[in-house]
């Protein structure tokens, strides 16, 4: 393992002090390490929560979209019928694929 100045910037839970002969309180203490706050993946508009298919609420998960639906002896409803529906799950794919920021860690399950 390289001189810490090499490693990747650490996540805001962990403190490391590095010895410079102060004598604070703040300061006594050689690690410090808590729990991340974690987020999760973008709830989707209520108008295409019920055509998404796996979970969705996890962010690293792939979800499928059903292309049509409807009751036994009607005819189905395509989920393209209707362009505002479109256009909702486009803006909340482009977000959940996107995930939380780098600094930000995913929500596990």
């Amino acid at each position: 393992m390289g001189p810490v100045a090499a490693q990747p910037a650490r996540p805001p839970a962990i403190q490391r002090r590095l010895p410079n002969g102060k004598d604070a309180e703040e300061d006594d203490f050689v690690l410090k390490v808590g729990r991340p706050t974690f987020t999760q993946a973008p709830q989707p508009p209520l108008p295409i929560v019920e055509w998404l298919e796996g979970d969705w609420e996890d962010p690293e998960s792939e979800v499928l979209l059903v292309d049509a639906k409807g009751d036994v002896g009607s005819e189905p409803v395509r989920f393209d019928s209707e362009p505002r529906r479109v256009e909702a799950y486009e803006r909340w794919r482009t977000q959940h694929q996107a995930g939380p920021p780098p600094s930000v860690p995913r929500a596990r399950r």
